[in-house]
């Protein structure tokens, strides 16, 4: 299985810090973006392409 980069939705920085908190019992999770601070619960996820002929 392919392993993504996630990226900022605002900036596109891929300095993002998972957090977790709890909403009633039920924990949740958001990404705060270490560069710009914008925060959510849901980021881009990228696959960058590799060369083919290594």
């Amino acid at each position: 299985m392919k392993k993504g980069v996630l990226v900022c939705l605002n900036c596109g920085s891929t300095r993002l810090k998972r957090t977790t908190f709890l909403m009633g019992i039920i924990p949740q999770s958001s990404y705060v973006c270490e560069e710009c601070g914008f925060e959510s619960p849901v980021m881009l996820e990228v696959f960058p392409e590799q060369n083919r002929d290594e």
